[in-house]
């Protein structure tokens, strides 16, 4: 993203989110996957995260990169189906359709309504 060419406000955490990212749980990412990020590996690892949901832009750069590294690191990995979004709707496809679905016992993909009733019924 080219952070000049856009407005401030355009890059801000939509309402029901900002409630959770306070300044000690924002880390910056600067490589196409979120674990490229000492800071992001060290949260992981210190906060004994064994699960990490996957929402956010590009499904087939920035996201799959990220998914990826999780798993090789032994996470389990999910990805929210309809919280992703890619500005090639091909590529989105074909990780969702295709790339994703070759590692099934690694990777699940659900909605963002079966994540939300999974976790009020705890699990």
């Amino acid at each position: 993203m080219t952070l000049d060419a856009i407005d401030p406000g355009m890059q801000d955490l939509v309402e029901p989110l900002r409630r959770f990212a306070t300044a000690d749980n924002q880390i910056e990412k600067l490589t196409y996957s979120a674990f490229g990020s000492p800071a992001f590996r060290q949260a992981v690892t210190t906060r004994k995260i064994d699960t990490i949901v996957f929402s956010g832009v590009e499904t087939d750069v920035c996201v799959y990169a990220s998914v990826l590294d999780a798993v090789d690191i032994g996470l389990r990995v999910i990805i929210a189906a309809d919280a992703v979004a890619s500005a090639d709707a091909a590529a989105h496809d074909a990780v969702l359709t295709h790339l994703a679905p070759r590692l099934p016992d690694q990777i699940e993909i659900k909605t963002t309504q079966v994540l939300r009733q999974a976790w009020s019924k705890g699990e």
